[in-house]
């Protein structure tokens, strides 16, 4: 199975500090270790969800760990006028296999696991319950080179 990342909620205090590094000069590494995490059930993320929503809901599917990412790649550009930064996240069912699970959404925290920094629900659960079932999950976290306010 994959899936790539389309209606990301970003986390109100990320956004501060994507911005704060914006403004100094060297930027400084807003996620320098990030972690991809999924969950289950029912929650819906929106920028005010605290992070202990999300670790009462992770994922233990047989086989699941949470993945640490690779440096974000970018910015390069995903549409006419987006530019974003991209990441990748592999996870597979392991043998034998003992929990089963339907996969409903993916968090990004740092190493530290202090707060998150971005998440998505995916539009329909990704079943993980037989051995070499897999889930990669593309991060491609965007923003406009312009801004139309209405």
């Amino acid at each position: 199975m994959y899936f790539q990342a389309e209606n990301i909620v970003w986390r109100r205090g990320f956004v501060a500090e994507l911005l704060a590094a914006l403004a100094t000069n060297p930027a400084a590494a807003l996620a320098p270790t990030p972690v991809l995490h999924l969950f289950t059930g029912s929650l819906e993320p929106d920028p005010g969800t605290l992070l202990a929503a999300f670790t009462a809901v992770e994922a233990t599917f047989t086989g699941y760990a949470e993945v640490t990412l690779p440096a974000w790649v970018g910015a390069v550009n995903i549409l006419d006028q987006v530019i974003a930064l991209i990441s990748s996240g592999n996870f597979v069912v392991g043998t034998p296999v003992t929990i089963q699970e339907n996969i409903t959404g993916y968090w990004v925290d740092y190493d530290t696991a202090s707060d998150w920094l971005l998440a998505e629900r995916f539009p329909a659960p990704f079943p993980m319950v037989s051995t070499g079932d897999f889930l990669q999950v593309d991060l491609a976290a965007g923003l406009p080179l312009t801004l139309a306010v209405k």
